[in-house]
């Protein structure tokens, strides 16, 4: 897929996560919101993000998903498919046990481990 880009001069906004939660295909608390590779090739890996919307929809022209790779990452062959999905109900980083319903997903990535690199998921349609 060709990512189109932006209208020159558009503003260009970072947002952080304000909550996150990380659970391993055991569905065990992950430390420091860490995903291992091998544990999503294993059963899969959840990881939930709670940002706060400071934008309007119809403002936005592009929106991004942006994972980067923790330092010392394996660079070992292979591939993983991302996919992300609207939480439909609350959820708290302080109850990793009552994980919420999580809507289709409506956008979706294929990356590679090697060499290490951020991943990008185009999440526009997921926001407006």
């Amino acid at each position: 897929m060709t990512e189109t880009p932006v209208a020159p001069g558009s503003l260009r906004r970072v947002i952080e996560a304000s909550e996150l939660l990380a659970l391993d295909g055991a569905s065990t608390e992950a430390p420091e919101a860490e995903l291992r590779a091998a544990s999503a090739a294993g059963g899969g890996s959840l990881l939930l993000l709670r940002f706060e919307a400071s934008w309007k929809p119809e403002e936005l022209e592009r929106a991004f998903l942006l994972l980067d790779p923790t330092e010392g990452a394996s660079s070992t062959a292979g591939t993983l498919e991302a996919q992300v999905s609207l939480v439909l109900e609350e959820w708290s980083s302080q109850r990793p046990s009552q994980l919420p319903t999580l809507g289709r997903p409506g956008a979706q990535a294929r990356f590679s481990f090697a060499p290490p690199r951020t991943l990008r998921i185009d999440v526009t349609e997921l926001l407006r």
